[in-house]
């Protein structure tokens, strides 16, 4: 798979960009490795508290825009192997429902400032103001493992992801040092 997408804020007069590779190394194309690049305008706030639509709205309507932003501009590699029958997820995509991924991340992490051009009603004694975040060098190693769960598309009423993250300024060098792990089960 390849992927390519880019675009250009107007508000911060950046170029955005994601490109990816990933191949598979088996004839069944359970082991794959892949590679990517991007520079990113990425939310570090809980996107499950304020969906996007919602984000959007008052964002046209009062100005306020509710997602912490921040520049992500880095190198990603990884490795997944995948397990069980193939399922359609759509548009010529097919994925197995059980996987685990190995991922090292290299980024450099920039505060992003905010102010809306446009919006209906202006309210400009409540303009919200991005918080910033401490610049740096992330450089992280994190797995995922997946039993019979998607995050793109439920593809079962059951299911489990683990996701591990950690970044160690001692070992890996970079600027931040940190432990993250979150588990989902299906509902």
């Amino acid at each position: 798979d390849t992927k390519l997408t880019g675009g250009y804020g107007f508000n911060d007069k950046h170029w955005y960009y994601t490109s990816s590779v990933s191949l598979p190394i088996d004839r069944r194309e359970k082991f794959r490795v892949g590679i990517g690049y991007s520079r990113e305008l990425l939310r570090r706030d809980n996107a499950s508290a304020f969906r996007q639509n919602l984000v959007t709205a008052t964002s046209l309507i009062f100005g306020n825009d509710y997602g912490d932003y921040y520049y992500n501009t880095g190198l990603s590699l990884e490795s997944s192997y995948s397990w069980g029958q193939l399922r359609f997820l759509g548009r010529d995509q097919f994925i197995r429902p059980s996987s685990f991924t190995l991922r090292y991340t290299s980024a450099d992490q920039q505060s992003a400032a905010t102010s809306e051009y446009f919006h209906l009603f202006p309210r400009r004694d409540s303009q919200r103001v991005n918080p910033p975040i401490s610049p740096g060098r992330m450089i992280s190693l994190s797995g995922e493992l997946l039993l019979d769960y998607s995050p793109l598309r439920r593809i079962s009423r059951r299911g489990l992801q683990i996701a591990y993250e950690i970044a160690d300024s001692d070992v890996f060098g970079g600027d931040f040092s940190y432990e993250n792990c979150n588990i989902v089960t299906g509902k």
